[in-house]
């Protein structure tokens, strides 16, 4: 337990509202508030689909637009947008008077932070990727802190400001982090999961890929897949129809034990997902999504891959012959995927939540 002073003091958390933002600001959000500290919560919309992980806590909804985004008009709109969910941040500031702002990123964070620099209440920043988002890259000169997932993250210049943490992870992971790699007899279990949200190529390619699989293996298989809602029904059929055994699903809820059930993870590269395999060790074949602000996650993949924790695959390259062939490879010398999901474990810091959480206080209660 982190020494503190016998009081009751906010902090407010400013994050994005997508999976990747989300599950490690309420990772801190639980720490401090282990700690007695009052967490209030500033995000969007998105946000709050995560409200659960922060049910105990003063939650506000801000309306946030990204400005990048539409015409001039557009842009003008979503302007004066920004500038009243600062102006009501200040308001926020003024009426709970935080003795801390933690930024996790997304343009929901912006708002908390710049007026965290306006009223003169120390500003952190953490930041998930192996990249600097934008919102964080504009913020690092305010903040005084920046804390980083990965070691030598790009524009998060070297400095007394950046320290590398590790990305925090849900406790509910935590739970399996000591769970060891499950044995190959019987069944061989694959995980698919696309974030938060699925992914739709994975729903269109894994049931044809496992139809590629040698006949051996396609009878030990279970997937668990999740997909969006959308896909949910046309997946099933899929996978029916190639006699694969699979739970289609929109959302898991334990994503800690579907991680550890697996022999094989096929995944997207956010940096929450990399943390979270990580936390528990499991090899995983990584397909960045394409789309991605400034490529965040294929750098993210490729320093999961130079670990040795498993393999990136293009989304070009996400083909049924060419994954069958790697998913075979791995099964047939098994002894591959014990070594990857050791590597895994270098990828996440177990420590992160406290890491994060001693450095803020320290500034509290020195201030």
């Amino acid at each position: 337990m982190i020494q503190r002073k016998n009081r009751v003091d906010s902090i407010i958390i400013g994050s994005g509202g997508t999976g990747g933002h989300m599950f490690p600001a309420a990772a801190i959000a639980n720490q401090l508030r282990t700690e007695g500290y009052k967490i209030i919560l500033i995000t969007d919309k998105r946000g709050m689909r995560y409200g659960s992980d922060f049910k105990d806590d003063h939650i506000i909804e801000l309306p946030i637009v990204n400005i990048r985004k539409g015409g001039i008009l557009e842009k003008i709109k979503s302007m004066l947008q920004l500038l009243k969910s600062i102006y009501m941040s200040v308001k926020i500031i003024i009426k709970h008077k935080p003795k801390a702002v933690i930024g996790f990123g997304g343009y929901p964070s912006f708002p908390a932070a710049i007026a965290s620099v306006i009223t003169r209440v120390p500003l952190f920043l953490h930041e998930q990727n192996a990249i600097l988002g934008r919102t964080n890259k504009f913020l690092k000169r305010f903040a005084y802190k920046i804390f980083t997932s990965f070691k030598n993250t790009q524009f998060a210049t070297k400095s007394h400001k950046v320290i590398h943490t590790g990305n925090p992870v849900r406790k509910s992971v935590h739970h399996y982090k000591e769970i060891p790699y499950p044995e190959i007899t019987g069944k061989f279990n694959i995980l698919v999961t696309g974030g938060s949200q699925g992914a739709a190529i994975f729903s269109q390619m894994m049931p044809e890929i496992c139809q590629k699989l040698p006949k051996d293996l396609g009878k030990k298989l279970f997937i668990t897949h999740q997909a969006r809602p959308e896909d949910i029904k046309t997946t099933k059929e899929s996978y029916e129809k190639y006699a694969i055994q699979a739970n289609v699903v929109s959302f898991i809820d334990d994503m800690g034990q579907a991680i550890a059930k697996s022999h094989l993870i096929i995944c997207r590269s956010g940096a929450t997902t990399l943390a979270e395999i990580g936390l528990i060790g499991r090899p995983a074949l990584y397909v960045p999504l394409p789309s991605s602000a400034d490529d965040q996650q294929t750098i993210n993949a490729q320093i999961a891959t130079n670990l040795g924790a498993g393999r990136l695959i293009r989304q070009e390259n996400f083909t049924p012959s060419y994954v069958a062939s790697i998913i075979t490879a791995y099964y047939v010398q098994p002894t591959t995927l014990y070594q990857a999901a050791e590597k895994a474990k270098l990828l996440t810091n177990k420590d992160a939540c406290h890491n994060v959480a001693q450095i803020v206080i320290d500034k509290i209660q020195n201030n």
